[in-house]
This record gives structure tokens, sequence and C-alpha cells, in this order.
């Protein structure tokens, strides 16, 4: 309820006119004349129609905002409401984090301030709940909508071929050598006998091959290095070559039977982005250290036409 103090008129004297008889009226307020000094902070005088209008001035939240690593400083904590909805996105509530929302932070123990903290807060919390929940969706739309890398399966089998350097390394240190013509020679005459039945290229398929070949020796004289210089330690045991011929066979037919069904996308002025993003994925997938990144990237080097 507002009170309207009248306006009264103070007669005071002039301190520079020396006659006691000259004064100048002066508009001032009963309130003001009446209250006591303490009382002046808590009142707050607006000027309507007039007339002076007093109103008791209510206690001002302290506005705060959250920073990073930082916990926001409210006195309660979120409700069981706010928990959902930030378990509902998908680990997305870390970006609240970042937000300049304010959030009342009020010494008041009444219900009233605190209701009015929370509609002021709410706003901003809901939309950067709404804006992240919708930033997910549309991520996980993308990645699912996006199409399968067509040279994935011939990228794998890359590294499948070129996972036996370590065995073939193992078994020739110390003293066998690394290169082999006559094994090399076999190992092609196949790979372009296999390219005719499947009607791939056997030139072409012929000169993949021979990368396949220098980068799984690029891992060997690696290893030899390391192993002879004391960086890694040297194998114990020799395994016998006959289990990773066996698997280079395999991964061989794998890899021209991929040629034949990729050819287009090899073809295609993509064919390095693509390929570059497939060698990324299985570097990732199979947990290639620098240096079968390094022969793999020697492996694939001519397979886009």
């Amino acid at each position: 309820m507002n009170i309207v103090a009248p306006s009264i008129a103070v007669t005071t004297r002039s301190p520079r006119l020396a006659h006691p008889t000259w004064s100048r009226p002066r508009m001032v307020n009963a309130t003001q004349v009446a209250a006591p000094a303490r009382a002046k902070p808590t009142w707050l005088n607006t000027k309507v129609g007039g007339n002076l209008r007093c109103r008791p001035r209510r206690p001002r939240a302290r506005r705060t905002s959250l920073r990073v690593n930082q916990a926001p400083s409210i006195t309660r904590p979120l409700s069981a409401v706010h928990t959902r909805m930030a378990s509902a996105t998908s680990g997305t509530y870390a970006l609240l984090k970042t937000t300049t929302y304010p959030i009342y932070h009020l010494a008041a123990r009444d219900g009233y301030h605190q209701r009015q903290a929370n509609n002021r807060s709410m706003p901003g919390l809901l939309v950067t709940l709404i804006f992240t929940t919708g930033l997910t969706f549309w991520a996980n739309g993308l990645a699912h909508a996006a199409p399968a890398n067509p040279l994935t399966p011939l990228v794998t089998a890359v590294v499948q071929r070129l996972e036996t350097a370590d065995a073939v390394a193992a078994a020739k240190y110390p003293a066998g050598p690394i290169d082999d013509p006559a094994r090399e020679q076999q190992v092609l005459e196949s790979v372009r006998i296999q390219a005719l039945r499947e009607g791939v290229d056997p030139i072409r398929a012929d000169a993949v091959f021979r990368d396949q070949i220098e980068a799984n020796k690029l891992v060997q004289r690696a290893l030899f290095t390391m192993w002879s210089t004391r960086l890694a330690s040297p194998p114990v045991h020799r395994p016998d070559l006959s289990g990773p011929r066996k698997q280079i066979d395999t991964a061989n037919g794998a890899m021209v039977t991929q040629l034949r069904a990729v050819a287009v996308s090899l073809a295609e002025p993509s064919c390095p982005l693509l390929l570059t993003d497939a060698v990324a994925t299985q570097g990732g997938e199979q947990g290639l250290d620098a240096l079968h990144v390094a022969a793999t990237a020697r492996a694939v080097r001519s397979l886009c036409n």
C-alpha cells in the first residue's frame, strides 16, 4: 500500500541575509523531516504526479555467472527435473558451464524472492538445455545419415596384411635377410592370375601388391634397427614363417576382390579423401603406432587411379 506523504512548507533563514525577517520557502517531504537518519537507506522516494511517493526498497539479489570448471553459486542443488533434463542431453550438460546466463543468488530466505530467482534463472537454463539437446540429436542424425566409406574394406585388408610384418621380422631376426626375391615373385604371379580371374587389370594389381611388399619390408627394417640398437626388446622365440604366409595369401585374395568391388570409387576424384579417411579410421580402431601408420600410407600409394 503506497502512502503519499503531504508536502509542507518549512521556513528557513538564508545564511546570506542579515535581516531575520527575510526567509525563503522550501518544499520538503514530511517523511524526510520525521524519519530518523538510520531509516533513509530503507526507503526509496520516487516523484509521481508532483508528489513524493515512498515505498520500501526490496533487497537486491547478487548476480553471478557460471564459469568453466566452477560450480554454480546457488544455495541449493539442482532439482530432480534439472537432473533428468541434463541426463537426457547425452552428456551435453557440460556446455552449461560455459554459458553466461545469470543465476540469482539470494541471501533472503522468504519464498517470494526465491520464486523470483527461479523465474529469472529457469528461462536461461531451459534455452540452453533445449539448444544443446538439439545439437546432440542433429549430430547423431548426421552420423547415422552419413554413408559408409566404400574404401574401408579394402584398407582393412591392407592393414591385416601389414600386421604380419612383425611376425615375419621376428622369424628372420637376426641373421635372416629381409629381401626374398623368390617369395616376392611367387606372390606377384599368384596375384596376377587371381586378378585376371576377378576381372581386374593385372598390371594395376601388380603395382598395388608391389607397394604391399615394400610396406611390409619397411616395417621389418625398422624393427631390425630397433632390436639391434636395443630401442626395443628383441624377440625371444623365432616363429615359423608358414603361419604369416598363410595370412598374407588370405589378405591378398581379399584385396583383389575389393579392387574389383571398389573400382568405381578408386577412379573418382574423391578417392584420395576417402582413402585418407579410411586409413585414419583403421589406424584409430586398430591402435596402430607411428611405424605401422607410415607403412599403411606406403601400402595404399597406388590404390587411387
